[in-house]
């Protein structure tokens, strides 16, 4: 049974009047949508999730990063990927803040405090599932459907590793939408909190920054224009290669922002793993041995078929080293490389592409994926298809179902490429 809207604002209405143990907790959790064992539960770095701090009079809910440390050096603005913080403070009204704080210094555990405002919602006649937990996820929803939407907040804990917020954006919508529910004079927000410039990022590391992920698309253009002028100039095997490499860092490019793969070498797509018919793929699932199939986008279909085109145009000695990957014999995608006499052939992973794009720069192996999942999360964030097309939660749905999640990413592709 799902709870109304109503019941919600009624509870954070009483817990603001009420002065009984649990009612700061209960009003910091339905102004913030944070489930009260946020507050008992420890991040990576053994900080409670959600907690109390006090700056210069005004009293804020601090919730840390869920998403695991990765130790990136993006602090720098040279840097290709988003500089994150580990945490993000949200301002609440001064007399939530210390009833929140008298509460913290009270109970040393989520049970206790659970007691306490059950009782509290006990004495005034809710109904036994009218839970403070279930309140908050009625909270979080209301939250989220007026513009407050966030991995880092109501996301789950595989959520947290793919996605980050801006800072401002997060701390100046919810300072819009809690200053519309309280209307209580004692309760307003007198000065708002200074918004900073929308450059910091709280959330996980590992996301390639906008401006440089359209860089790095036209970089991959450039790199094959580069290869045909060579060509052109002195036809050999190796600017033979050197094409060749430079067509395959770019398709692979696109394929991989396209379909959120896994940085797979072993399970890396394959020729036969691609239905042209349906224009669909299908990718192999990272706990089941199953696989899934997903929709391509337009952009995903034309630099593949481009690609089959190059590579079936090839003759001689070059023909005969794509036969492999066209026949599916190895990974689809590849740089082939002099070894002495002979030519070896590396499936090419991001973590490969990334050793190429962001030279001497540490980056995860699956930047690929984190970006794409970032950039989508706002748009599907409580879609089961998103889900499946990302194989979260064993989550499982048509391609049809999943049309959708394919034409958002053809949108932001053909821009990123304008």
């Amino acid at each position: 049974m799902k709870l109304h809207k109503e019941l919600a604002t009624r509870a954070l209405q009483i817990a603001v009047k009420s002065s009984k143990p649990g009612a700061g907790f209960l009003a910091a959790t339905l102004l913030t949508g944070l489930t009260g064992k946020l507050y008992f539960t420890l991040s990576n770095n053994s900080k409670a999730i959600a907690n109390h701090e006090v700056c210069s009079g005004l009293h804020f809910i601090c919730i840390n990063c869920r998403a695991i440390d990765l130790k990136l050096d993006a602090a720098q603005e040279s840097s290709p990927f988003a500089g994150v913080q580990r945490k993000v403070s949200l301002r609440i009204p001064h007399c939530i803040g210390e009833k929140l704080l008298k509460d913290i210094a009270q109970f040393n555990s989520y049970e206790d405090a659970n007691r306490a405002v059950r009782e509290l919602l006990k004495t005034h006649q809710f109904a036994p599932h009218v839970t403070w937990h279930r309140l908050a996820l009625r909270a979080s929803k209301t939250l989220q459907k007026e513009g407050l939407v966030s991995a880092q907040l109501y996301g789950s804990q595989t959520d947290t590793s793919y996605s980050a917020d801006d800072m401002a954006v997060i701390k100046e919508k919810h300072q819009a939408i809690i200053s519309r529910w309280i209307d209580a004079p004692e309760l307003t927000v007198l000065h708002e909190e200074p918004i900073e410039n929308h450059s910091e990022y709280w959330g996980t590391q590992g996301l390639l920054k906008h401006a440089e992920l359209k860089q790095v698309l036209n970089y991959s253009q450039s790199t094959i224009n580069n290869a045909q002028l060579d060509y052109a100039k002195a036809p050999s095997f190796h600017t033979r290669i050197a094409l060749h490499n430079a067509h395959a860092l770019r398709t692979s490019l696109i394929w991989h922002l396209a379909t959120a793969s896994r940085p797979l070498i072993d399970k890396a797509v394959r020729a036969s793993d691609i239905d042209w018919n349906y224009q669909c793929a299908s990718l192999p699932n990272k706990s089941r041995l199953d696989t899934r199939v997903i929709p391509l986008c337009s952009t995903a279909i034309s630099a593949l078929s481009e690609y089959e085109r190059w590579c079936e145009s090839l003759t001689g000695t070059m023909a005969k080293l794509v036969t492999d990957s066209l026949n599916a014999k190895v990974p689809l995608f590849g740089l082939f490389n002099f070894k002495g006499l002979s030519v070896t052939y590396t499936p090419l992973v991001p973590k490969v592409s990334a050793s190429i794009y962001f030279q001497g720069v540490k980056a995860p192996s699956n930047w690929s994926r984190k970006t794409t999942i970032d950039y989508l999360w706002p748009y599907f964030h409580d879609s089961p298809a998103f889900d499946a097309f990302i194989d979260h939660n064993k989550a499982q749905a048509s391609v049809s179902e999943m049309k959708e999640i394919a034409d958002v990413i053809d949108s932001w592709l053909i821009k990123l490429m304008e």
